[in-house]
């Protein structure tokens, strides 16, 4: 498999990220707190998650690397992925059979806590149901929303957006 498959179609499979190294063990993602991952897989010139990270868990050489983790050292507190300009930071976790998965909404309206989604993988096809367990408003983030959504842990590493189920109208 190429590589550089992602510039074609714009995602990035499992494999790629393992190949980066930005995927944490098994043993971290069901720790006692969430771990993020980063989907940047690019280098451009961007350090909004260095910069935030409080506890100096990100790694980054010089302005243009893709961020590294030390997933030991990394709280889950979210700074980072509240930060990040290119939507590509997400928080994970599995607690028993449950996985939890927090990232950036960009859409309206807002899902509510407690409202089930359907969730999409990262090429934005339906994988499985979720359900919002917490919900931070724009108002609350510098303008951005930002989710935890329930899923079942299976899917903890490949749920990355969030789709309402209800119509709009």
């Amino acid at each position: 498999m190429d590589s550089l498959e992602y510039l074609k179609t714009g995602a990035v499979t499992m494999m790629n990220l393992e190949q980066l190294g930005l995927i944490p063990s098994t043993k971290r993602i069901n720790g006692k707190r969430p771990v993020v991952v980063f989907e940047c897989h690019q280098e451009i010139p961007c350090d909004s998650c260095l910069e935030s990270c409080k506890v100096g868990c990100i790694e980054m050489k010089n302005i243009n690397d893709i961020p590294k983790v030390n997933f030991e050292s990394c709280t889950g507190c979210a700074a980072c992925l509240k930060k990040c300009p290119g939507l590509a930071a997400f928080l994970v976790q599995v607690i028993g059979k449950k996985g939890y998965v927090t990232m950036q909404y960009e859409f309206l309206p807002l899902p509510m806590k407690d409202e089930k989604v359907k969730t999409l993988d990262r090429l934005g096809r339906e994988i499985t149901d979720g359900i919002i367990t917490n919900l931070i408003t724009p108002e609350r983030n510098d303008g951005t929303a930002i989710v935890t959504v329930e899923v079942p842990k299976e899917f903890v590493m490949e749920a990355r957006a969030i789709k309402p189920l209800k119509e709009m109208k």
